[in-house]
């Protein structure tokens, strides 16, 4: 990149537009990796004795983390050591590095698993608790989180 095209991409496409290392997306992350960590103690615990998590705890969640990828889209990123703020090159980031796991950790898998008791469910019992699991993907999150705040 040259200089003049790593000025254009610096310049916020709208006001909309986070720095990646503003305030409020650094209290974000924050708030974000508290509750991954959440979830990374609560989910195997629920699993491994075979317990349900409070339902407000699930909405809680999703909640916040489809919230953190509506944000994911309008967040700034470093690229070479240079700031991109334009909405284009964010969102093919955002597409390249974090969505499909972010999708995948974020979609309410209790919706569709919870309360299975009959017999032609019972089946997929299994296959809710591997996807109440993948929510663990988020802990992947966790060292660009800490490296971030």
């Amino acid at each position: 990149m040259d200089v003049s095209a790593d000025q254009y991409l610096s310049v916020p496409t709208h006001p909309l537009i986070l720095a990646p290392h503003g305030v409020f997306r650094m209290a974000w992350d924050i708030m974000a990796l508290v509750l991954i960590l959440e979830e990374a103690v609560v989910v195997p615990i629920t699993i491994g004795f075979d317990l349900d998590s409070p339902g407000w705890m699930n909405w809680v969640s999703s909640f916040v983390f489809l919230f953190d990828i509506c944000l994911n889209f309008i967040t700034g990123y470093f690229k070479d050591g240079f700031q991109v703020m334009r909405q284009v090159p964010i969102i093919k980031n955002y597409a390249r590095t974090w969505l499909l796991l972010d999708i995948c950790s974020t979609f309410p898998w209790f919706l569709i698993f919870e309360g299975s008791e009959n017999a032609s469910t019972l089946r997929f019992t299994k296959v809710g608790k591997f996807m109440r699991m993948i929510k663990l993907l988020r802990i992947m999150k966790l060292s660009a989180l800490v490296g971030a705040v």
